[in-house]
């Protein structure tokens, strides 16, 4: 969602629509450690714009604020002014030396989100984050007597190691001759997606 992104930060925005639930904005953000105070600016009127297009925000990525420590001033306002949750409760990122909690998950509406997990495997220096969207509504059926279908997917015979080989096969190094961040995002969520829901 271009009309979203600003060029003065690292987010990507999508607008999602599952079936038979409601909408919601789904933003990926990086905020470098060194990012001048003007992010804050910059990220608050994204988020504004976004809750102009929807109610239903989820917010995920590398902020570089460390939610075990006091907060910033403008962060604790901001979580505060527009309503955010930030989910995640393990620490992100465990070195020799320190451990903090940088990668977070904000939600406007934080009974929507179910299996908030901080795995304990990471390729980088930060463990990933994940969770799952339970609902933004209930679903809908067209008559009461009605049926209506869930597809989901079955993890009793999932293997572990087969994902992580063909993962592993996924052709990630034509993403880095893509020089736009914008872009180079989308192709790791587009390759991502492309093999998590085949």
């Amino acid at each position: 969602m271009a009309l979203l992104e600003s060029e003065n930060i690292e987010t990507v925005w999508f607008k999602n629509f599952p079936k038979r639930k409601e909408s919601f904005v789904l933003c990926f953000v990086y905020k470098p450690h060194n990012s001048q105070t003007s992010w804050y600016t910059n990220f608050k009127n994204e988020v504004v714009n976004g809750l102009s297009i929807n109610d239903n925000i989820l917010l995920m990525g590398d902020f570089n604020i460390d939610f075990l420590k006091p907060l910033p001033s403008k962060w604790s306002t901001f979580i505060t002014t527009y309503g955010v949750h930030q989910m995640v409760v393990d620490p992100t990122r465990v070195t020799s030396t320190s451990v903090t909690l940088i990668d977070h998950i904000y939600i406007t509406n934080p009974t929507s989100l179910i299996n908030v997990t901080v795995p304990s495997y990471a390729q980088g220096d930060h463990c990933p984050v994940s969770c799952t969207v339970n609902k933004f509504a209930k679903l809908i059926k067209d008559k009461s007597d009605s049926h209506f279908e869930i597809k989901y997917r079955n993890f009793k015979t999932f293997n572990n190691e087969m994902f992580l080989q063909d993962l592993s096969n996924q052709p990630f190094d034509i993403i880095h001759e893509i020089n736009d961040p914008c872009k180079r995002s989308s192709g790791h969520v587009v390759l991502l997606t492309c093999h998590c829901f085949r």
